[in-house]
């Protein structure tokens, strides 16, 4: 059992948290019907009827499914999204220079300027 207090380990029927001093309330009732452990109630859920049925395929069956539209839309947005980044990062990097070095010109008018 914990001290609500400080969170230390409280011995078994101890009165008092011995780190802070605190006084511990002994255990009470589970906040499950009476005194139901964890176990009991998982071992219940796992005898009812909706648990069994859980994988059934008529209640696959009954699921909600996504729209085709609802699963291209996303990747249409994507596939233009990654292509418009994709775009700007080329047009900025030939602007900067960066790529006249692969044989790209990108100079412009001011670029053919005799020196």
């Amino acid at each position: 059992m914990r001290c609500k207090s400080c969170g230390a380990n409280v011995a078994h029927g101890a009165a008092v948290c011995e780190f802070c001093g605190t006084t511990v309330d002994p255990p009470g009732p589970s906040r499950s019907s009476g005194s139901e452990r964890r176990a009991d109630v998982f071992a219940r859920i796992k005898e009812s009827a909706a648990y069994a049925n859980r994988n059934s395929p008529d209640r696959h069956a009954a699921l909600p499914r996504m729209s085709p539209l609802a699963t291209v839309v996303p990747i249409i947005f994507f596939v233009v999204f990654i292509g418009g980044a994709g775009f700007i990062a080329v047009m900025m990097l030939s602007m900067a220079g960066i790529v006249g070095f692969a044989g790209f010109n990108a100079g412009g008018p001011l670029a053919q300027v005799p020196h």
